[in-house]
């Protein structure tokens, strides 16, 4: 399956994520913020990106802009749910590049079938 990195300031989201995905069967790495991810592809880019916009030290959209600089070909979801207008920055988060978006709260089911299409698999239908 695919190589896939999570950055996530919320300790609970990024465990639940991560454990989702690796249950669909995918390589996951995490990161607590955008600093630590960009440790995470110096040398080789993962297929796929998820990031939060808003954490501490290095946010989603500077993240999104460094990967577009080094990786342009990288996939990127972005997610959000902190504000009190999230569909906003989801919606600049695409402008800088990110593929596609997901407001919080998501369901497994909306994380994989968006994984999927991202990620050019056949979707399923899970409950």
């Amino acid at each position: 399956m695919a190589h896939i990195v999570i950055i996530e300031d919320d300790p609970l989201m990024r465990h639940w994520v991560v454990s989702a995905l690796q249950v669909e069967g995918h390589e996951v790495s995490s990161a607590a913020n955008g600093i630590e991810a960009l440790t995470l592809w110096r040398g080789k880019a993962p297929d796929l990106v998820i990031t939060d916009l808003f954490m501490p030290e290095c946010d989603g959209m500077e993240v999104i802009a460094a990967l577009r600089r080094s990786h342009p070909e990288t996939p990127i979801i972005a997610i959000s749910g902190h504000s009190a207008k999230p569909g906003l920055f989801l919606k600049v988060a695409e402008r800088l590049g990110a593929q596609t978006t997901l407001q919080k709260p998501f369901s497994a089911g909306e994380l994989f079938s968006t994984v999927n299409r991202v990620l050019g698999r056949p979707v399923r239908l899970t409950p």
